[in-house]
């Protein structure tokens, strides 16, 4: 800079009439030398400032690494008071998911709770309720026992739930910005306070601030921001000053809100902890206390709660609060008992009630359209009976290529508890309107011996469209003649296949002799019926009825299987291997048909779970009919059109979306290779307002290989948001043929 200012100095001077010209180069490059000299002195001054302020940062995260190796036993105390505050307008927010009821108009509520926390060495938590007490009639103690947000490590990888990625974790460090702000002396110390700000907009991440120990990097003080489920939440809090006090707030104070539609529920967490270095008795007996496998991470998994010894009522909170209520607080105490009253009222048997407001008949109306209802059985938890609701949005489907469907189920569950047992019964039936089919699944399942999961299923089911190998032959003559996907398909379309309806039998022994190993020996029976029949005639005419039976050999193993106990019973956890099964299946004609066959399939399944909740699936699979007759039916059971998915949770993983469900039942052979690829933070998750309602991303890739059809791909790119499923996807047909789809999956009101 200082050479091309002097060159310029240069050529203005050599000129006789730039003498004004001459004097402002002078006064510039004065002050440009004075300029030059300041930046230096300022840039000299701030390094040191900014190494010490990095020197900060990397002593924070040292500090919370050695945290995190500690492997000791942690025993707290934990005073809890929540107050929530809740106002109601219209009848959409009582069928949210994971909504608790809320009553109508304005309502406050207040709760506390004694709680005593061991924090083992092998990861066992043991929780201890000492004393409970609620104004909202509905809440429970039971809410402790599927809740883990009242204790947690400040430094571990995650804040309160496995989807907050926690920003004074190293290995967090490269989602957020870490923002010098100020340093302020405190009592002894002096601290750094320092602004935390995400990389990306992102559901998973945090913004807040903390206050560091120049020092040492501990935190001293916290402030957390972040939304979770339509909610808006900040945590603020101080840990402890010293040892395993610092792993853990020893004050918190959580504040959530929610609206939605006028709906408003405001809540507040105040929690104050005493903690304990020296190691406590085991508070519960628990199954990791005898000597476990090397695959058993029960100790890991588990957290037992223990409410033998609990006290309910207000009057042991009098000697048991750290701090005094407030007369907002009290208040709401003294109106506990009108309140109870209140909802007693509303819920009166019906003979009792002489007559009912508007509003309330059109909120029964309401509730009985879409609520289920959840009917005890006995007095164990596992015995019940849940009916659906008569219409909600999840029980619909639409997609491009499969049109509109509506499928719904009952679940059943009784449990023998003297002889561990349970007996489960989930009838489900669907209809899909493109196909104009109907739908229908009876599964029973009696699970018996705990130790070896030994269970006993049969299943009835039907509904399904097929047509048998001598209709697919006679297709293939005519698919020999062609190569592009469009004619392919015109080829089957125009055939006027002639279907049969197909209703089956099912029954299985299943047994797991060890981790990972799994069993299946049961039979198949078919009766298929035949639909319509326009072009086949005289000798050519195919039989009214068809009907089968033979045995069905299944094995399953994943190697190194991790699992963890449930009383005596093995619940897979994952494994760094993938799932390797294989199945045979012979049938025999009944009566006459030639429809015997002999089938073998295959398939290699892995998940592979990566850090900060991303997933990869892959599975590889194949089969072929060995031997079949001149009546066969081509029906696979890993590659088949899905109508009843089994799970209701993300079912686009795994299937084929664009695929014309004529093609699963045209050849001997098939070969498939299914893949997806989840983040929470892939693309649309980053943008600021849509990070807001998307909870997931996936990216798709199947392959496919049959007989006539050649190479066939899928790529495909889905959102998930907690009301809906969405999936686009184009396949890649043999020609180069392109086509386009959609599909759309309602979670809004599921049961």
């Amino acid at each position: 800079m200082n050479s091309l200012l002097l060159s310029f100095r240069t050529a203005a001077c050599s000129k006789p009439s730039a003498c004004c010209m001459r004097q402002w180069c002078v006064v510039w490059g004065g002050l440009w030398r004075r300029l030059q000299l300041c930046l230096c002195c300022l840039w000299c001054m701030a390094l040191p400032v900014a190494a010490q302020q990095d020197a900060c940062l990397d002593s924070l995260f040292a500090f919370a690494q050695r945290a995190g190796d500690k492997q000791q036993h942690i025993s707290a105390s934990i005073y809890l008071r929540h107050r929530m505050h809740t106002q109601r307008r219209g009848q959409v927010v009582r069928y949210l998911p994971h909504m608790f009821p809320l009553e109508k108009g304005k309502n406050d509520y207040l709760s506390e709770a004694t709680l005593k926390v061991d924090v083992h060495p092998n990861g066992r938590t043991d929780c201890r309720i000492e004393a409970y007490y609620s104004s909202n009639p509905h809440f429970s103690v039971r809410r402790f026992e599927q809740s883990d947000g009242w204790v947690f490590l400040l430094y571990g990888p995650h804040l309160f739930h496995p989807h907050l990625l926690n920003p004074l974790h190293p290995r967090n460090r490269r989602f957020y910005y870490y923002n010098y702000a100020y340093a302020a002396p405190m009592q002894g110390y002096e601290v750094l306070r320092y602004h935390i700000v995400p990389r990306f907009s992102n559901s998973q991440l945090v913004r807040g601030e903390i206050d560091l120990d120049r020092h040492t990097g501990q935190v001293r003080n916290f402030s957390f921001t972040y939304r979770y489920n339509l909610q808006s939440v900040t945590v603020t809090g101080r840990p402890g000053s010293r040892g395993l006090e610092a792993l853990l707030p020893q004050q918190a104070r959580v504040m959530s809100k929610f609206r939605l539609m006028g709906n408003k529920v405001d809540e507040v967490y105040e929690m104050q902890a005493q903690l304990s270095d020296m190691p406590a008795d085991t508070l519960v007996t628990s199954p990791s206390a005898r000597p476990a496998h090397s695959l058993d991470l029960t100790s890991r998994y588990s957290v037992v709660v223990d409410t033998s010894g609990m006290r309910y009522g207000l009057a042991p909170f009098d000697s048991l609060r750290p701090f005094p209520l407030r007369a907002a607080e009290a208040t709401i105490y003294s109106r506990a008992d009108s309140l109870r009253q209140e909802f007693a009222s509303r819920y009166v048997p019906k003979q009792r009630t002489q007559q009912r407001s508007f509003e309330q008949t059109q909120g029964r109306k309401y509730e009985v359209l879409l609520n289920s209802f959840h009917i005890p059985l006995g007095s164990h938890r596992e015995s019940y009976l849940r009916l659906p609701p008569v219409f909600t949005p999840s029980m619909v489907q639409w997609s491009g290529s499969k049109g509109l469907s509506l499928q719904t189920r009952i679940r059943m569950n009784y449990h023998f508890a003297a002889h561990d047992a349970t007996l489960s019964f989930v009838p489900r039936v669907g209809y899909s309107f493109k196909q104009k089919q109907v739908h229908w699944s009876l599964p029973l399942a009696l699970t018996f011996w705990p130790s070896t999961d030994a269970s006993l299923e049969v299943r009835a089911a039907g509904g399904a469209h097929v047509y048998n190998s001598r209709q697919a032959r006679e297709v293939a003559k005519l698919l020999e003649q062609h190569t592009h996907y469009d004619s392919l398909l015109q080829v089957l379309r125009s055939f006027n296949l002639a279907y049969y309806r197909d209703n089956s039998v099912e029954g299985d022994f299943n047994l797991s002799p060890a981790p990972g190993l799994r069993l299946k020996v049961g039979g198949r029976y078919h009766r298929r019926v035949l639909m319509n029949a326009p072009r086949w005639e005289g000798e050519q005419s195919l039989q009214r009825v068809l009907e089968s039976v033979g045995p069905r050999l299944e094995i399953a193993y994943t190697p190194r299987q991790y699992y963890c106990l449930q009383g005596k019973r093995r619940v897979p956890l994952y494994s760094h291997f993938p799932t390797f099964t294989l199945a045979y299946e012979r049938g025999y004609n009944l009566k006459h048909g030639s429809n015997h066959y002999e089938r073998v399939e295959g398939d290699i399944y892995y998940h592979l779970r990566l850090y900060a909740l991303r997933s990869l699936y892959f599975c590889f699979g194949g089969g072929t009919y060995t031997h079949c007759g001149l009546n066969t039916f081509l029906d696979y059971d890993f590659f088949r059109f899905n109508n009843m998915p089994s799970d209701w949770t993300d079912e686009l993983t795994g299937s084929f979306q664009l695929l014309d469900s004529r093609w699963y039942n045209e050849s001997r052979y098939y070969a498939r290779a299914t893949s997806s690829y989840e983040s929470p933070m892939l693309l649309f998750a980053r943008v600021p307002r849509l990070s807001r309602f998307v909870t997931i991303e996936r990216l798709y890739l199947n392959l496919l290989s049959v007989r006539s059809l050649g190479l066939y791909s899928e790529i495909g790119y889905g959102i998930g948001t907690p009301l809906l499923d969405l999936g686009f996807f184009t396949s890649v047909a043999p020609g180069h043929r392109l086509d386009f789809g959609f599909r759309c999956i309602f979670k809004l009101f599921d049961d």
